[in-house]
């Protein structure tokens, strides 16, 4: 018995040394568009991106969070609505 909660002490410390091992791996250094314009999010290798920040990219935006439903390759279920509450523009 004491074997056994040993064993998934052990798997939990395993893996919870494996998520967060990924989260801090993950890529957070990109640019952002944003309504003032484009912002560094971290310290991005890549230059500032040089194409307009703001009229396509908010027309875009509009269309998609009007239409997700519609694109989205997946339906929704049990009544909800598919919605979106940020674009990275990278």
């Amino acid at each position: 018995m004491m074997k056994n909660k040993l064993f998934w002490k052990i798997i939990f410390a395993l893996f919870t040394l494996i998520f967060i091992v990924l989260i801090l791996r993950s890529p957070e250094d990109s640019w952002i568009c944003t309504e003032s314009g484009w912002i560094e999010h971290g310290k991005p290798n890549a230059t500032k991106p040089t194409i307009s920040c703001g009229s396509k990219e908010k027309k875009v935006e509009k269309y998609l969070k009007e239409n997700i439903s519609d694109i989205s390759p997946q339906k929704e279920v049990l009544g909800g609505k598919f919605y979106i509450i940020k674009i990275d523009w990278l």
